[in-house]
């Protein structure tokens, strides 16, 4: 059985916010502890990493599956050289992390879920890679 392109999405879109979920969490584990700009979201109490992996997963794994989802329906569709085909699932990606971070005001999040999210995108790009038929 062969998985369509919008599983293997689905599925890295999966494992992705499990990573960046890890990778949020192994940052407030080392680093400091309270999130949040208190002069615009008034005092936020600190956040715990295990608090803080629970909340990502269960508000980022629906929209990260679905996010998968579309990208290996891209993936499946684009059939130009895979450096251009790695930027066309790139920039959505990214740029979707970037926003998130920009509308949850915590910008110093942003490169613990770029790193991920870039590998899930270049693991995508391979893995849907249109193969040739072999005769």
């Amino acid at each position: 059985m062969t998985l369509s392109a919008s599983w293997k999405g689905a599925l890295l879109g999966g494992a992705n916010v499990l990573a960046v979920a890890t990778c949020i969490a192994m940052r407030l584990a080392h680093g400091p502890r309270v999130i949040g700009d208190p002069e615009e979201l008034g005092y936020v109490a600190p956040v715990r990493p295990d608090e803080a992996f629970v909340l990502v997963l269960m508000l980022g794994l629906g929209p990260g599956i679905l996010a998968g989802v579309g990208l290996g329906k891209i993936a499946s569709g684009v059939t130009a050289p895979a450096h251009v085909r790695l930027f066309v699932l790139a920039l959505p990606a990214l740029l979707m992390v970037l926003l998130l971070a920009g509308l949850t005001a915590q910008l110093r999040l942003i490169v613990p879920a770029l790193v991920p999210t870039a590998i899930a995108v270049l693991a995508l790009e391979r893995w849907a890679r249109p193969r040739p038929l072999v005769s």
